[in-house]
């Protein structure tokens, strides 16, 4: 079992930020991510609201600058899977502390900084098929470089027109919201409806996925007709939620009083609900940082007297 002072859930913005940020204040830490270092920003089309990006940046580029930053304070994000996480006593000491327990490995901390982002809310009222699975996504940026497909997205939010202008230069894309009204920010859609590119499809609720000779058969209804679209790759964005699965019942249950002693924080868009923005991660990350950083010299202070 590996043990260290702090470890972080989660190399998306905030958790890169409290790790910098622990780095500079010379604490011992554990970085762990399951996918790409950036997490969800990898699928962002164009940040344009972070300060010192006046043109805007790619998401694919801003997590590569994250990346350097990581590798400019010596931080190596430990690529592994959380499965589950305690919070428990040790029986000879008395001291209390988190057991992570990973794919490949356990970790023991005694602070536990969570930035596990969200995962996406799964579609209820559909049958996916075993043979269909493979053409179906929730996340973009396993698919960012393919080239002539017709690409269909189910949703009306910012993700989907996000997704959509971040896929249509080198493909087709069909946006279909089972809705009348949008959700997504005005900038978004009016740039999609621009693109030759995209057809956005109101009130076009799926009803049925088939698998074709080539992709995927969607059965939709459009209004009060039926409708189908022939696509080779279907993306899913119809809402997220945080991702929070791996915590075990001694977390859970006492999660509000851990949050109080400062042992356990939730930073970025695991907790920000609506909010999720790039420069409020970052600074969540900041934050909770300096906060674990001033109780760990508090208590060493106190028990010097």
């Amino acid at each position: 079992m590996t043990k260290t002072k702090v470890l972080i859930i989660g190399a998306g913005p905030s958790g890169i930020s409290a790790a910098v940020q622990l780095k500079r204040e010379g604490i011992h830490l554990v970085l762990i991510e399951k996918n790409v270092v950036g997490g969800l920003i990898v699928n962002a089309n164009k940040i344009e609201n972070y300060p010192g990006f006046p043109k805007g940046i790619s998401g694919v580029k801003f997590a590569q600058l994250l990346n350097k930053h990581l590798v400019q304070w010596n931080i190596k994000p430990v690529k592994d899977k959380v499965i589950n996480c305690e919070f428990v006593k040790d029986k000879s000491t008395g001291e209390e502390s988190f057991v992570i327990s990973c794919e490949n490995g356990q970790f023991k901390s005694e602070y536990l900084i969570i930035a596990t982002g969200t995962k996406p809310v799964k579609p209820k009222d559909i049958v996916i098929p075993k043979d269909c699975k493979e053409f179906i996504f929730n996340e973009i940026f396993r698919i960012l470089r393919v080239k002539n497909k017709n690409i269909t997205i189910i949703g009306g939010g910012d993700a989907a027109f996000d997704y959509a202008l971040n896929l249509s230069k080198e493909n087709k894309i069909s946006i279909c919201n089972r809705s009348d009204k949008i959700k997504a920010l005005d900038l978004l859609v009016n740039r999609a409806m621009k693109e030759d590119n995209i057809k956005y499809y109101p009130q076009c609720v799926l009803r049925k996925i088939v698998k074709a000779r080539r992709g995927l058969e969607l059965n939709f209804k459009l209004k009060n007709r039926k409708f189908v679209i022939e696509t080779d790759i279907l993306i899913f964005a119809i809402g997220r939620e945080a991702d929070i699965d791996y915590l075990g019942g001694s977390v859970k249950n006492r999660i509000g009083k851990l949050i109080s002693q400062k042992r356990l924080f939730l930073i970025g868009d695991v907790n920000n609900e609506k909010n999720r923005q790039l420069s409020i991660s970052c600074g969540d990350g900041v934050r909770v940082a300096m906060e674990i950083a001033f109780e760990i010299k508090t208590k060493f202070e106190n028990n010097k007297k």
